[in-house]
């Protein structure tokens, strides 16, 4: 497993700012766009590095994604999708012999995280089921089965008086055929 410090630098673009959390097979961080700072603004960008996928599957791994990008385009505001760069190239890539993506920052919480601090109005429970289904909706008309829908892997957000959700980890989603749709469960 490869563990970061902090102020180590990424593709020398993306400076580790603190380590977000972990799972089975990969490490989270939390990171800053090195030229970010030139309108004084910083943007943060989480960065997953993943420890037990070959390195050769990178090809793969980018042609996954670019089919997930393609089949979920112009939601961006609800599936955390990885950033894309000017070279319109995806931000994939090989750092000590171990895939990195990278993915937008969501300020927010983890829908467990946020059940926990209580105090959900009736509107803002309104607001999270609307999205889910809505997402869900979204990932059936696209023909992609997330396979890891639960509450870490989605992210609320509020602006102003609304509630959103994001969907996150969508790497081990699997895009399915129409005539494959004719799932039992």
């Amino acid at each position: 497993m490869v563990l970061y410090n902090t102020e180590k630098i990424i593709k020398n673009n993306y400076k580790i700012i603190e380590r977000a959390g972990a799972s089975g097979q990969s490490v989270y961080y939390k990171c800053e766009l090195i030229d970010s700072n030139k309108n004084n603004k910083k943007q943060y960008y989480f960065l997953k590095i993943y420890h037990d996928i070959d390195v050769q599957c990178i090809d793969d791994i980018n042609l996954f994604f670019s089919n997930i990008i393609k089949k979920l385009k112009g939601y961006n505001n609800i599936f955390c999708l990885p950033v894309i760069n000017k070279k319109r190239e995806l931000e994939i890539g090989c750092e000590d012999n171990s895939i990195y993506i990278v993915f937008p920052w969501i300020d927010g919480s983890t829908l467990t995280n946020y059940l926990k601090m209580g105090n959900l109005n009736n509107d803002q429970t309104k607001s999270i089921i609307l999205g889910l289904l809505s997402a869900c909706t979204k990932l059936d008309e696209a023909g992609i089965i997330h396979l890891d829908i639960k509450p870490d892997n989605i992210f609320i957000t509020e602006s102003g008086d609304k509630t959103y959700i994001r969907i996150i980890d969508l790497d081990i989603s699997k895009i399915y055929k129409p005539t494959e749709k004719n799932i039992t469960v």
